[in-house]
């Protein structure tokens, strides 16, 4: 797997749930009405694809980090350590 790949999966797993919770707001799922989706209200598929989420922004978190630490760029290690988001920019600016 190429460093290209590892980009691509990493965008779409950081930001997978928060794009079908995006899509569920707009076509009005009445679960989101109250503007929150907790653990009861999510199906089987849902807690699947949240779970896919948090393990991708935990893996472009490592993988920046880790980036970061083999560039001994020390500025973006404590910047993307500290600011989780950060770890997108990175990824995409320096991969």
């Amino acid at each position: 797997m190429n460093m290209k790949n590892i980009s691509i999966l990493s965008f779409a797993l950081f930001f997978g749930f928060f794009g079908y919770a995006l899509l569920m707001s707009i076509f009005g799922d009445p679960r989101l009405a109250d503007g929150t989706l907790n653990n009861e209200e999510l199906f089987l598929y849902e807690k699947f694809v949240l779970a896919l989420s948090i393990l991708g922004i935990a893996f472009s978190w490592i993988y920046a980090i880790y980036k970061a630490l083999r560039r001994e760029q020390i500025k973006w290690f404590f910047l993307v350590f500290m600011l989780w988001p950060l770890s997108i920019v990175y990824i995409y600016k320096y991969d």
